[in-house]
């Protein structure tokens, strides 16, 4: 409902989806009879391409009810595309929306923004582009495992939308003032097809090991105090 989303909660703006149960391309994959969005904002639990294919990114969308239905995200070559960020991939949307604000930002206000990566999480999807990089940065080792192989390429893709936050941040003179915080929810899924690795922490996500448990974060930005 309205009140559930970011707006409800007292936030000035939101570009995101009602349901958690999504894929990361704004065009669902599988059978045709699973295509179609469910009616409805609830949540089903459940994260899987074979189940929900429900995105409605909501400044995306003029129906606000809906998967996208744009151009770009119903052709079938957008998907196979070599480009690094194919306007049909979530993560693409939500970089050039966060970057958006910042470059179109008044310095002189403060600024609170909150970027929520879908990636490092299955479905394991990522542009080919990422693919082919993840591949040439492991040579001359190559990657037995595909879930493995694509959970890098998508942390390699985190790691690029962090670097062009933090460009555009700099770019605006914002980074001198700026707190940056990175976290995340729990440790790497070490399930298939998770495809993460917390060596030389025990488990994973879902499990009370310190792998399951711990996770990283760290703290940056030029409104941090000089070390002591």
């Amino acid at each position: 409902t309205p009140r559930h989303t970011p707006l409800g909660r007292g936030y000035s703006s939101m570009y995101g989806y009602y349901q958690h149960a999504n894929d990361y391309w704004t065009k669902g994959e599988g059978e045709p009879s699973l295509r179609e969005p469910q009616r409805g904002f609830e949540a089903t639990g459940e994260v899987d391409v074979c189940l929900n294919h429900f995105t409605d990114l909501s400044e995306a969308n003029a129906t606000y009810f809906g998967g996208v239905r744009d151009a770009a995200a119903l052709s079938s070559g957008c998907r196979e595309s070599t480009a690094p960020d194919p306007p049909c991939y979530e993560e693409a949307l939500f970089k050039r929306r966060s970057v958006g604000l910042i470059r179109a930002h008044d310095a002189a206000r403060p600024l609170f923004l909150f970027h929520a990566f879908h990636a490092l999480h299955t479905p394991l999807q990522v542009p080919r582009h990422y693919l082919a990089a993840a591949a040439a940065a492991a040579a001359p080792f190559r990657f037995d495992d595909e879930s493995r192989w694509t959970y890098s390429a998508l942390a390699r893709y985190m790691d690029d939308t962090v670097a062009a936050l933090v460009g555009a941040l700099k770019e605006r003179g914002m980074w001198s003032s700026t707190l940056f915080a990175f976290a995340s929810d729990n440790g790497g899924p070490i399930y298939r097809p998770g495809g993460a690795n917390n060596h030389p922490l025990k488990g994973g996500k879902y499990s009370d090991w310190e792998g399951g448990v711990r996770a990283n974060a760290f703290l940056a930005g030029g409104a941090l105090p000089p070390a002591a």
